[in-house]
């Protein structure tokens, strides 16, 4: 009997279809046009994030916050980055919580950084931790604690952020030649 072998089909028809099935034209085909490679058409992608957004994808409101920081209009991005936590977005809290540790877009307040940093870290976002222990190691909204920070470093590592395992390990460095 002879197996039936279907072609590969090409991104472009894949992405053309996703297109017309999808009613509400959400932001993943959007987010093909940003991260894969495909021929830019930022203003097509951009418009694909807003619409998506505006239908209550939240994580489409956090992508375009993050564009709107990395582009400098801070009010707008902190608008978008507020609208996704709210909507429970963790990456948007923790980009939001991000704002806030820096004063970027608003007044710096560390303390509210560190609520939003947990609120994320506590849903299993691991950049999340990863900022959360920085603001234990450094001191910054909460009391200095590098056995805390170190907790929140490997939890980090052990999701897969490369920064969460370089801090990890600089803490054990650390810790290891402070003793006798």
């Amino acid at each position: 009997m002879k197996r039936r072998t279907c072609r590969p089909a090409s991104r472009s028809r894949n992405l053309y279809w996703y297109g017309q099935a999808s009613e509400l034209r959400n932001a993943k085909i959007g987010q093909e046009y940003f991260d894969k490679g495909i021929a830019i058409d930022a203003e097509k992608a951009m418009a694909m994030h807003v619409q998506a957004c505006d239908r209550n994808d939240f994580m489409a409101c956090a992508t375009l916050g993050n564009i709107y920081a990395v582009a400098k209009r801070y009010g707008k991005a902190i608008q978008l980055l507020q609208r996704a936590c709210d909507g429970g977005n963790l990456v948007g809290c923790g980009n939001l919580g991000y704002a806030y540790d820096t004063g970027r877009g608003v007044a710096k307040d560390e303390a509210k950084a560190v609520a939003l940093y947990q609120k994320a870290c506590d849903g299993g976002e691991v950049r999340g931790c990863y900022n959360l222990g920085g603001s234990y190691f450094e001191g910054h909204g909460v009391a200095k604690d590098d056995v805390k920070a170190a907790q929140l470093a490997k939890m980090a590592c052990d999701g897969g952020d490369p920064g969460g395992c370089a801090r990890y390990w600089d803490i054990r460095s650390k810790k290891s030649r402070r003793r006798p």
